[in-house]
């Protein structure tokens, strides 16, 4: 009987499809069997699906389990297990369609007319029902999500209709609902919550604004053109005040209208007391800055001056000299004057660089063995010239029983020479400058505090610049007003030398009465150590240097001139090298006691001085590997000499070159 009905159904298609049709929008018929067979296909879910029936057998085999997608593996099985249970079943499952991917409802009914194993599945288009389905579960998840995160941070949290006023409570804080009665889930006209909470927990300073901020209307056009607003305000809690946030968003309608306001309440007291204190120490940041900038330009417009007087010195003599070229009195005059100006503008240089050395940590202390009577003496030697051009009288006494210290002989005079060169500087004609040393004992019988004054009567500091007379740059005058060169870094280096001593400087001054500086640091005391006084003292016969050879490396036309003016000036034989790989091929080309030593730049385009001795050092004739090699360098400071016997050179000659500095050092290597 069954199978003569779809017989009938087959042989009369069109008169069945015309009655079918017209009662049923889609439908199939399907075998139970592996992947549910078509037996019929109506019209209708041709139309739905796009193809024709042949179309649709064609491509998925003539079976319906083929144009379900992969999110629906099993649907029609776990449904063909429920309809031996029921009449009827409904079942969602996706289609795949030559529109593309189609939500639909299968019902699904087992009809005994058409035969036992045949299924009869009418079809519903309900694509736009699950999107909408699908889009409210992602934004109940997003609100879930954003909850459980608004929860952990906003202990009170509710929300407020913008047409009726209502504020529902979600969430809230139990102190708040203490104190004010409000419970969760309660429902509150948003003007009494407001009225409630500000007068009860907000700082009087913060209400009037508060009440301002949180207008419904003027939230709502904040809202639409940002998306979001906040606003932080003092709260009192127990006459505590903390620091504490209001965050609002807005609820939207489908037409992108905000129909309800979203308040989260938190304590951020912590985080905003910790951004204050980081503006504070910003704005004290910002004004160091703001300060040492000052001092810089203050500096730099004052220094011009004094930067420019030896400059224009240099120039003018040298002017002079060039058009008296024949007038040798005159000549030697301008050239010591050209000298004099030189070493000048060398010390304003040395004091800068000395002081960014400082700034950046390059400073090495070390401990020599000095004999301080013979280094009182030289310094003294110093300023002789300086103090008798102003007829200075000069005290000194000396009130340490040991000879013989280890100090930081470099930084020991830098730091005197400064305080001398102030004291000098700011002394007028006729003054007087006394320097007293003295020994104070401590703990240690093997140490004592060495306290040196210096003090003068000169024109002192007033109590106003005392309190940041050693900042960088500071002058009290400049040298345009009071005629004296300077930079304003000397006291400021003296300083910190002395603290990297683990020293003390104190400065006493009065306006008109003069200066005292006393220097106090902790030294050793050396045992005395014999020696030959002849041998100790290397005299300079420069006729030993004639015919000797020199290679010397230098990069700069200038320097290289002047060099070897010097060394043939003393007989010596010299040969140039542009830099490092120049100076390694000339060794290499030449034999072994050719040249007698070098004389090398550190800064060289190449190959610097420092990889070209390195080589040198490791070359297999042992003559070579060995020949005395000098540093010749503009990098004149304690740590570049370090360096440069570190790297396996001989000795150190710092730029500007001095003649006696240069003969001293060839006098150790000859």
């Amino acid at each position: 009987m069954s199978d003569s009905i779809l017989e009938y159904i087959e042989f009369n298609r069109d008169n069945v499809d015309e009655v079918l049709d017209s009662l049923l929008d889609a439908f199939v018929l399907i075998e139970e069997s592996e992947g549910y067979p078509f037996k019929y296909i109506s019209k209708g879910f041709c139309e739905f699906t796009g193809w024709s029936e042949d179309e649709i057998k064609l491509n998925f085999d003539n079976r319906f389990l083929n144009m379900t997608d992969n999110e629906n593996d099993g649907a029609l099985d776990n449904l063909e297990l429920q309809i031996f249970d029921k009449a009827n079943n409904i079942c969602r499952m996706g289609i795949n369609t030559r529109f593309g991917h189609r939500w639909v409802r299968v019902t699904v009914s087992k009809k005994n007319i058409f035969a036992d194993n045949i299924l009869q599945c009418n079809i519903m288009d309900i694509t736009d029902v699950i999107t909408e389905e699908k889009n409210l579960k992602e934004k109940q998840f997003e609100y879930h999500k954003v909850f459980s995160t608004i929860n952990s941070t906003f202990k009170t949290l509710m929300s407020v209709n913008c047409t009726n006023g209502d504020a529902t409570i979600y969430t809230i804080d139990s102190y708040v609902a203490d104190k004010t009665g409000m419970v969760e889930g309660g429902v509150y006209p948003y003007s009494m919550f407001f009225k409630n909470f500000i007068r009860k927990f907000v700082a009087k300073e913060d209400q009037e604004e508060l009440i301002r901020f949180c207008d419904i209307n003027s939230l709502k056009s904040e809202i639409e053109k940002n998306g979001m607003v906040e606003k932080r305000y003092i709260e009192n809690r127990d006459d505590e005040e903390r620091y504490s946030l209001i965050r609002i968003v807005g609820e939207h309608n489908s037409d992108g209208t905000i129909n309800s306001l979203i308040f989260g309440f938190a304590n951020v007291d912590m985080e905003t007391r910790n951004d204050i204190e980081r503006q504070r120490e910003l704005a004290k940041a910002y004004e160091s800055a703001e300060i040492a900038s000052k001092a810089k330009t203050t500096f730099l417009l004052s220094m011009s001056h004094d930067i420019r007087t030896p400059m224009n010195a240099i120039i003018g003599f040298t002017d002079l000299a060039l058009e008296n070229i024949t007038d040798s009195q005159n000549i030697a005059k301008y050239l010591e004057y050209i000298k004099i100006s030189g070493n000048q503008l060398l010390d304003i240089i040395n004091n800068v660089l000395e002081m960014a050395r400082i700034e950046n940590n390059k400073i090495c202390i070390s401990e020599d063995f000095v004999d301080m009577t013979e280094a009182c003496h030289n310094l003294s030697i110093v300023f002789k010239n300086e103090m008798n051009k102003k007829n200075i009288a000069f005290e000194y006494e000396w009130n340490v029983a040991d000879r013989y210290l280890y100090i930081d002989k470099v930084h020991s005079e830098e730091i005197v020479i400064n305080i001398m060169s102030n004291a000098i500087k700011y002394t007028p004609e006729g003054g007087t400058i006394k320097v007293t040393g003295n020994a104070i004992p401590t703990d240690k019988p093997s140490e004592l505090l060495l306290e040196v004054i210096i003090e003068d009567n000169g024109i002192g500091m007033s109590e106003e610049f005392l309190s940041h007379v050693y900042d960088n740059f500071s002058r009290e005058q400049t040298s345009t007003t009071s005629g004296i060169q300077g930079t304003g870094l000397g006291l400021g280096i003296a300083k910190r030398l002395v603290e990297l001593m683990n020293g003390t400087i104190e400065i006493d001054s009065h306006l008109g009465c003069g200066t005292r500086v006393t220097i106090r640091v902790p030294t050793r005391i050396a045992e005395y150590h014999s020696k030959d006084e002849a041998s100790d003292k290397q005299v300079s016969d420069e006729n030993k240097f004639v015919g000797k050879r020199i290679l010397l490396a230098e990069d700069n036309e200038l320097n290289t001139e002047i060099a070897v003016a010097m060394l043939t000036r003393i007989g010596l034989v010299v040969e140039h090298a542009n830099d490092g790989v120049e100076v390694i091929d000339m060794m290499e080309r030449n034999p072994a006691d050719y040249y007698d030593a070098i004389l090398m730049d550190i800064q060289m385009p190449n190959m610097d001085g420092y990889k070209a001795t390195s080589i040198i050092r490791t070359m297999e004739d042992v003559r070579k590997s060995q020949i005395p090699i000098l540093a010749l360098t503009a990098n004149a400071f304690k740590e570049d000499e370090a360096k440069a016997y570190e790297m396996g050179m001989n000795g150190h000659i710092p730029k500007p070159i001095r003649r006696e500095i240069l003969i001293h050092k060839l006098n150790s290597l000859f």
